[in-house]
Formats: structure tokens, C-alpha cells, sequence
């Protein structure tokens, strides 16, 4: 089957939300020995969901999904919680400020609970929503950033013991928001870093090794990440910049294992290869390696997917509507990729077990053309119950 036939086939199949759409389809690819015939999951969301995030919100030890709904003036954020079979429950929906982009998972007010920070693209800020235990969450509280904020990520700044803190990447003021947590749930007005131009992407890690939490933010129009490195106190040094192709994502992961620095995954927008960008453990970073992913990739998360302690990556690809993921070697090289077919244009991608502890890393992936989440349940060999017989291997 050609291609877009197939692509307006999965347009086709929008239906009315349900709990749980389970779509059996059959398709031949070019050299396949047949069909194949797997499950396709998709569970409805929100309206225009921007990116996923994993967590446990009702703490039954299983993982959830939260997703925020891009909508203006009053942006929502659907939380989806999960069975433990890689189904999932209806949405609950709660506020969150004019279009929310990015959520984070934390505990603000240290009480063992998960709560959730959202960045609200238009009203320049960072809502808080305080998780309940069962799954709900508070009306949000609501903490000025920069202006346009793109992305949140949570850390410790000031150090282990301390509360929360969050990291803000802001387009249009082209810096980074630091909010210091207070432990009850509030913070502390920003503390703001210069990026480079149009920061889409925050991440935390420890890229220097002397146990204190760093920034590394994908700048979207000066193709390069920034690097900041933490003093330990909530304050950051000045940014130290590493080429990476149209950047408008970034990951952390240690590409060469465990006790070797960490490293950084980009996904570049206006290409169709993700960077790889190998750590030297002194807070400065080898030249950009490039491996191929597929058209304009959005977003890269980390996993084992094929369970041999190697970290793999997985890349939501908006142009070609399918999933890449690239197999670890373990040196920081990646094997060539296989796609998995989705539709609707994927914007962002999490890794999760949503079948719980000691089985497969699976991926929940929200896309521009739908309102709903799909989950591929992964097989434990790099490969997912999804359309199988559609991946293909670039060559």
C-alpha cells in the first residue's frame, strides 16, 4: 500500500472519543513476507495536546499520563490514568493558564505526592497544580517566567534535601526562567540566564560531575544548545554554547553507560536526523554526531527498548508521521533507525512501563492532527505492537 493511501486511511479512522480505541489492521509493506495483524492503541486527551509527560498521580505504582491542551484563553491539562495493561482511563481535565506547553512532574510541597508544573505559552508563566493522592489535582497557582515559555523541567538546585525547584526555557525573551520552590508549594520570583536565540527545550543534568544539577537548552534559531552549569545556590553560570543542527529538543542520557558523564540527545526541527552530543564529564561537550531519524523530528526521549542496559532513543518525527527509534550500541553510536507508523503528525514522545516493573519500555506519543494519546506497547526487542510490517530501516 502506497504510502499517503495509508496516510489517509489512519485520518480516516477519527471516531468519537472512547476509553480505549483498539484498531485491528492488516496491512503488506514492500518486501514483507505478509500481513500483519497487531493492535493500535489510542486513548483520548484533549483538545490539541502538545507534548506528554509520565507519572504516578493516584499512587498505585502504576504509571499515568498528563498531557496539556494548547488552547486559548483557558488552557486545560488532561490527566490519563493507567490500568497497569498499557490501557488507559477517560480523561480528567484540569485548569491551567493560556496555552500550556510543556508539564513537568514533582512534589512542590513535599508531601510525598506527585503535582504538576505547567508552562503557558501565552500568559508568560508557570501554573502549579497540587496533586490530591487520588489522581485530582488543585486549582492552579500561577508564577511569572519569561516571556513565551516552551518548555519546564524540574530539579534541585540548591541541592539534595532542598525543595523542587523549576527551570523555564523561554522563546521569546531568549533566556531562562529559574523559580526556587519554597517547599510549600510556592516559589520564589525568577532568577534569568541568557540561552541562546529561542530556547524550545530545558533539561537537567550533571554535565561537569561535581554532584550539582546543570541546564542544557535546545535553541531553535541559533542551532546550538547552552549549557549552564549550576553553582549549587539556584544560580547558573553563564551558558557555554554546542552546535546542534536547528536544536528544538533536548534530552539527557549516559549514551556510553553508567559511571561515564552524561550526554545529550537533540532533536533537530528543520532536518531529519536527531545530535548526538557525547559529554567529556568537564561541562563541555564532543562536536555534534548525527544519525538519522525522519522528517522534522520534534521531540527525543530516552529508554532501554530492546532490555540490554544500553539507553536507546525514541524520536516523534511531525513530518512523516511515524516514531524512530534508534537502537544503543554503547559507545554513543546508534544503529540505523526503524519507523514506526503513527499518523496525524507526532509532536512529542515519553517513555514509560505501562504494564508495570520488569516489563518492556513502552511509548505514549501525542501528535497535531489528533486529539488523543497513542500508547506502543513495546516488545522488549527494539520493535512495538503497532503496525507492524510498516516499520522500515533506512539504508
Amino acid at each position: 500500500m502506497r504510502r499517503n493511501s495509508l496516510k489517509q486511511v489512519l485520518r480516516s479512522l477519527r471516531v468519537a472519543p472512547l476509553l480505549a480505541l483498539l484498531i485491528l489492521v492488516a496491512f503488506v509493506s514492500p518486501g514483507a513476507a505478509g500481513a500483519q495483524t497487531v493492535s493500535f492503541a489510542r486513548f483520548p486527551a484533549g483538545p490539541n495536546p502538545k507534548s506528554v509527560a509520565v507519572g504516578d498521580f493516584n499512587r498505585d505504582g502504576v504509571p499515568d499520563l498528563v498531557a496539556p491542551n494548547n488552547i486559548v484563553p483557558s488552557g486545560t491539562v488532561s490527566v490519563l490514568l493507567g490500568n497497569g495493561d498499557g490501557t488507559f482511563q477517560a480523561p480528567l481535565s484540569f485548569a491551567a493558564d493560556s496555552g500550556p506547553t510543556s508539564v513537568a512532574v514533582g512534589d512542590f510541597n513535599g508531601d510525598g505526592i506527585q503535582d504538576l508544573a505547567v508552562a503557558n505559552f501565552n500568559s508568560d508563566n508557570v501554573s502549579v497544580l497540587l496533586g490530591n493522592g487520588d489522581g485530582t489535582f488543585q486549582a492552579p497557582l500561577n508564577f511569572a517566567a519569561g516571556l513565551g515559555p516552551t518548555s519546564v523541567a524540574v530539579g534541585k538546585f540548591r541541592g539534595v534535601g532542598m525543595p523542587d525547584d523549576l527551570a523555564v526555557a523561554n522563546l521569546a525573551s531568549n533566556d531562562v526562567s529559574v523559580l526556587l520552590g519554597n517547599g510549600d508549594g510556592t516559589f520564589q520570583a525568577p532568577l534569568n540566564f541568557a540561552a541562546g536565540t529561542s530556547p524550545r527545550s530545558v533539561a537537567v543534568g550533571d554535565f561537569n560531575s561535581d554532584g550539582v544539577q546543570d541546564l542544557a537548552v535546545a535553541n531553535r534559531l541559533s542551532n546550538n544548545v547552552s549549557v549552564l552549569l549550576g553553582n549549587g545556590d539556584g544560580t547558573f553560570q553563564v551558558a557555554l554554547n554546542f552546535a546542534a543542527d536547528t536544536a528544538a529538543f533536548v534530552a539527557v542520557g549516559k549514551f556510553r553507560g553508567v559511571g561515564m558523564p552524561d550526554d545529550l540527545a537533540v532533536a533537530n526541527e528543520g532536518s531529519s536526523f536527531i545530535s548526538v552530543l557525547l559529554g567529556n564529564g568537564d561541562g563541555t561537550f564532543q562536536a555534534e554526531r548525527r544519525f538519522g531519524a525522519d522528517d522534522v523530528p520534534e521531540s527525543v526521549a530516552v529508554g532501554d527498548f530492546n532490555s540490554d542496559g544500553v539507553q536507546d532513543l525514541a524520536v516523534a518525527n511531525f513530518g512523516t508521521d511515524d516514531v524512530s527509534v534508534l537502537l544503543g550500541n554503547g559507545d554513543g553510536t546508534f544503529q540505523a533507525a526503524r519507523q514506526f507508523l503513527i499518523g496525524f503528525s507526532p509532536r512529542s514522545v515519553a517513555v514509560g512501563k505501562f504494564r508495570g516493573v520488569g516489563m518492556p519500555d513502552d511509548l505514549a506519543v501525542v501528535t497535531f492532527f489528533s486529539t488523543d494519546v497513542f500508547v506502543l506497547l513495546g516488545n522488549g526487542d527494539g520493535t512495538f505492537v503497532i503496525l507492524v510490517g510498516l516499520w522500515r530501516q533506512h539504508p
